[in-house]
């Protein structure tokens, strides 16, 4: 399976909006399959942007969410705007799917900081 960027967004904006009562639900995210969600979640934890506890339900491994770490709401807050996160995605849209979180993270700021300047 490819990394999705709009799948991770929609990912930790939603961990973002959880109380501590829905950290144990799974995600949902319109128009996704929950092996493509769980898989994104797994990216998402593995990268240190959602701080959730491992829980193995009928074999299938699952992430209870907890919260984001202050790497993935740095994340959210850079995302959360249109307009730099479709900057950053069309300077990097050839390798969109194959570029590190903290990568893209960086062309966001950098995104966010030249909006500054207009």
């Amino acid at each position: 399976m490819q990394r999705d960027m709009h799948l991770i967004r929609a990912i930790l904006m939603g961990v973002e909006q959880r109380s501590e009562a829905d950290a144990g639900r799974p995600i949902v995210i319109e128009g996704y399959d929950e092996e493509a969600i769980r898989y994104h979640t797994w990216l998402a934890v593995d990268s240190g942007l959602i701080d959730a506890d491992e829980v193995h339900p009928y074999d299938d491994i699952l992430f209870r969410s907890h919260k984001l770490t202050t790497e993935g709401q740095s994340f959210v807050d850079l995302a959360r705007d249109e307009d730099t996160w479709n900057r950053a995605l069309r300077r990097c849209e050839l390798c969109i799917r194959t570029i590190p979180f903290d990568v893209f993270h960086t062309m966001m700021a950098y995104e966010a900081v030249m909006a500054l300047g207009t």
